[in-house]
Parts: C-alpha cells; structure tokens; sequence
C-alpha cells in the first residue's frame, strides 16, 4: 500500500505527496492534460514541438538545465496522446530549485522567433529520422489513421501526421497552446522521496500559489464518424525482411475490463510459452519474431500483433495463421494456471514500477489524471480478479474483423 497525500491550491493545481525516506532523493514531477490529441487537427505536432520548447528558458531562468545540474539534478520530458510529463530528480536539500524551476516555466515561457524556428527543425530533423528513414517507422501513421475515424485525436501521432504538419506550426500557435493548456487548474504536480507533507505544502505555496488560474479548458470532441473499411494496407518498402501490424481496438481507463487485453497480450506472445510464440515462431515457423502489446490511452487504445515474417511465408498465409489462432484463442481461452503465472508476472512489474520514485511519481499522475490516484493501491487486486471466463468474453469483443486494422511492409519489388 503506498501512502500518499494529496491537497489543491486554489488556482486549480492538484498536488500529490507521497514521503519516503529510504531514499536521499526526490522527484517533482509536473504532468499537464495537454498531449498530441489537443493538437490541431491541420497542425498535429504542436503538443510534442511545446515540450521542445519549455527546456529553452522562462520568465527569469535563461536555462533550465543549468541550475539543475548546479543542484545535482536530472530531468526529462515526455508527451503522448493525452499528456505532457516534465520530472526533475535530485538531493532532498536541493528540492526547492525544481520547485523554482518548474513554477517559472508554469508562470511563463520565454518564446520568441529564434527559438521556435531552432526546435522546430528540431522536430523536423526527428521526425525525418525516426518516421522516414527508420525501416517501418511510419507504422503508426497508417494504422492510428486506419484505426480511428479521420480527425480523431488518436488518428495522428505525437510527432504529427507529415513534416507539412509541423513545418505548418506557427510560434503563435505554441503561445496559444501553452496559454490554453499549461496551467496551474490542467495540471498535477507530484513530489515523491525525501520530504515531508508540510515542506511540500509550503514550497507549494510558495512557488505556485500566486500563478494565475487559467481560463475554463475547451472540452474535447471525438468524431463519430466511421472508421475506414477494414482492408489491410499494403506498403512496399526497400527492407530487408516483411512485417505485418494487426491492431485491434480496445477499451479506455474508464471501462470495467480495461486491464483484461494487457494480459491478453501476454497470453499471446509474452513469453515462448505463450500462443502465438508457440505456435507460429516455435513449432509452424510462419514468423522469425512475434510481439503483442497495448497501447495506453485514456480513450481506446489498440492492442498490436506485430510479426517478422519468416521468407517462405506469405502475407496472406501471415495473417490467415494468427487469425486462426486467435479464433482458438476466443474459444478455448486459456488456462487458469497459465493465466495465474502471467498475472503473476505483471504483478512483479508493478512493484518493481513502484518501487522506483520515478515511476512511482509519473504512475501516480497517471492515475490521478484518469480519475483517481488511489488507483495506484488497487490495480494488483484488479489483475488478480480477472477470471478465463473474463479473457475468452473479451477475447470475442475485441477479435472480430470489423475490429481488426492491418498495415503490411513488403519487399520492394
């Protein structure tokens, strides 16, 4: 059971405190409800070139990162589909300069010209690299886009749909998201390690209780419309071996079977034990390589087959092999013992997560953010409630074919 405190301030800021003393450091961590979906649906990328740009200085502080280097510190970022996480690691007496150093970045950033256009190549640069020259590094594009109905916020990635995207990313439109979206009542901080409930409080307060409260955020909307006809994607591509990405959809935080497709997933591929290793790696050699694994979402997620195909194996028997397994799988589910073990395994993970201040502090926003950080202490006992009844009835929701979104890479011919 982990322990914690949470208090608000009355500009909105949610605060979480969690004390442990076992540990001569301590973590402030700033999440902010302001991931890629926010973007705007002709400038995807905004969300992830703001991250870029909170590390070039603020209102009084030219340079993050020297500070907290001189106070003995480390920090980080990231940004996904519904979040943006800043953490700052460093010795409990030196905690006040990443209370100082966040609350200024939270206060005001210092933007202009110059800095924009360096990050944005930046993010040009990464985005080139990562999704256009890496092999199968547009993956995401074209199943999120299969996935999701055009211009949901899920649709696009975190680095955007295409470099048009980003290059068409203005510096007033960074100012305009950060205006919106960070501030004091659209975040949650959280201070986990060696401090006590009433120094937090009072640096809190110190450091960001005079940040004026944001205007009432804008409410997201989800399209409605309807997906793309389910006809799996067929890219050529100059690699060196075929893959095939099967992504089903599955169920946001809120839905009472959300954790049921993340043991799914490990009762597919996440052991040689598992089905589709045994099966189609192990004893058929359909593929040299077979992963499964969920997203993490808020909303809907997808659950993603991903396969290296073996030379002798065609795309359409590559995908006819799982789809045979997996209607298996809907009916015979599994074992109770091959469940326990892999519940078992995901149990570990979580107290090894734990354990770590890090993890422990962004696991803690995390679950604030969905709705209630006390979630934190009951996630093993809802792990351990899953029934076989509970995978195969999931099982039969989740793998259908109007459900199914398929990207396949090909050699080039």
């Amino acid at each position: 059971m982990i322990q914690f405190s949470e208090f608000k301030l009355k500009n909105g800021l949610r605060v979480i405190h969690q004390a442990d003393f076992n540990t001569p450091l301590t973590v402030v961590c700033v999440l902010y409800y302001a991931g890629a979906k926010f973007d705007a649906k002709d400038k995807s990328g905004t969300a992830h070139l703001l991250e870029h740009l909170m590390f070039e200085g603020s209102q009084h502080i030219p340079n993050f990162d020297i500070p907290l280097q001189n106070a003995g510190g480390e920090n980080n970022a990231f940004t996904n589909s519904d979040v943006a996480c800043y953490y700052n690691i460093l010795p409990a007496e030196n905690i006040e300069t990443a209370f100082w150093l966040e609350s200024d970045r939270m206060l005001g950033l210092r933007l202009n010209q110059k800095k924009f256009k360096v990050q944005q190549k930046v993010v040009l640069e990464e985005f080139i690299e990562t999704c256009t020259d890496e092999p199968f590094g547009d993956v995401w594009h074209h199943l999120r886009a299969l996935a999701f109905p055009e211009n949901h916020p899920y649709s696009w990635p975190v680095l955007g749909k295409s470099p048009q995207h980003v290059k068409a990313i203005t510096l007033e439109d960074i100012e305009s998201f950060y205006h919106t979206y960070y501030v004091p009542n659209n975040a949650i901080l959280v201070v986990v390690g060696a401090i006590s409930l009433s120094k937090t409080k009072s640096l809190t307060k110190k450091w960001f209780g005079e940040i004026a409260r944001g205007e009432k955020i804008p409410k997201l909307k989800f399209p409605k419309g309807k997906r793309k006809k389910n006809v799996p994607k067929i890219l050529e591509s100059p690699v060196s071996v075929e893959m095939l990405y099967m992504a089903f959809k599955i169920y946001p935080h809120a839905h009472p079977q959300y954790l049921v497709p993340d043991i799914i997933s490990d009762l597919l591929a996440g052991s040689k034990s598992a089905l589709l290793v045994q099966k189609l790696v192990e004893e058929k050699s359909v593929f040299s390589n077979i992963d499964v694994f969920t997203t993490d979402e808020m909303g809907e997620g997808l659950l993603v087959i991903e396969a290296k195909l073996q030379a002798t194996t065609t795309l359409v028997q590559a995908r006819e092999a799982i789809w045979q397994q997996l209607s298996d799988f809907k009916v015979k589910g599994t074992s109770p013992e091959a469940l326990a073990k892999v519940i078992r395994k995901n149990e570990a993970d979580i107290c090894f997560s734990d354990a770590q201040i890090l993890h422990r502090s962004i696991n803690l926003a995390n679950y604030k953010i969905s709705g209630n950080a006390q979630d934190i202490n009951t996630e093993i006992a809802r792990y351990r409630q899953i029934s076989t009844a509970d995978i195969v009835q999931v099982a039969k929701d989740i793998f259908v074919s109007e459900n199914e979104s398929t990207v396949a890479y090909q050699l080039e011919k």
